[in-house]
């Protein structure tokens, strides 16, 4: 008999010290989910700030991109007041050397073309900063 009490006393106590750990894991565990949970509810968070300014950095540069080439639409400088010439073939002039007497050109504005006829050409340099006057002291 006392073999068998000594074992019933040792299940026993060997079942009182699961429970309490079974009882301690069972308040240890959700603290831990809830614990992790909100761990993960600031990564996602912080997550979705980067990604969100990403996006916003990229769309800022986007923006900047299409600004540019806005800017060297042909259009706009036309509706600036500038001109483009072209000659019959269609190609820029960009110099007087390029074009001849007797030359047909087409000179396009912001409401229309121009042909015209050339018939005088003269090359006049443009000003640089070396030829701008200095202030005396």
């Amino acid at each position: 008999h006392r073999i068998a009490r000594r074992t019933h006393a040792a299940v026993e106590r060997a079942d009182e010290r699961l429970n309490m750990r079974v009882e301690r894991l069972a308040q240890v565990v959700p603290a831990t989910i809830v614990r992790e949970a909100q761990q993960l509810a600031q990564t996602e968070s912080q997550i979705m700030a980067t990604a969100t300014s990403a996006v916003q950095r990229s769309s800022d540069r986007l923006d900047i991109r299409a600004a540019r080439v806005a800017a060297l639409d042909p259009a706009v400088q036309l509706a600036r007041g500038w001109s483009i010439t072209r000659r019959a073939d269609g190609k820029l002039i960009r110099s007087t050397a390029k074009v001849s007497e007797g030359d047909v050109l087409t000179t396009s504005l912001i409401d229309g073309t121009i042909t015209s006829t050339a018939t005088q050409t003269s090359s006049t340099p443009l000003p640089n900063d070396n030829d701008s006057p200095t202030p005396k002291d």
